[in-house]
């Protein structure tokens, strides 16, 4: 009985002691790039634009996964990609021209 007490009040001093500090200034800037990968919540063109508008909106760089795979014949040869493959790079090419891009293959 008495460490439960003892635990609640000291739950309830942390509680207490919680505040909002105002005194600390804003930092508009920061030393790094924040990255999101617009993964679309849904299937559909729809999900997909809001997933980048999204990531747009809240990030510095787009992560870009292409999850089929590298198409290494044709990037070796000097082949045209797979429609898939260079669909995907210039759609986020498109949608993330103020942005960095990450691109990474699975």
């Amino acid at each position: 009985m008495k460490n439960r007490l003892l635990l609640a009040g000291i739950f309830m001093m942390m509680l207490l002691s919680c505040r909002k500090n105002d005194n600390i200034p804003a930092n508009d800037t920061r030393s790094f790039n924040m990255g999101v990968t617009p993964f679309p919540y849904d299937l559909g063109s729809e999900a997909l634009t809001t997933s980048y508008n999204n990531a747009l909106a809240n990030s510095d760089m787009v992560l870009i996964h292409l999850d089929y795979g590298v198409p290494w014949q044709e990037a070796l040869s000097g082949q045209p990609f797979p429609a898939e493959v260079a669909g995907t790079l210039a759609s986020a090419a498109d949608m993330a021209v103020t942005h960095k891009i990450m691109l990474t293959a699975t």
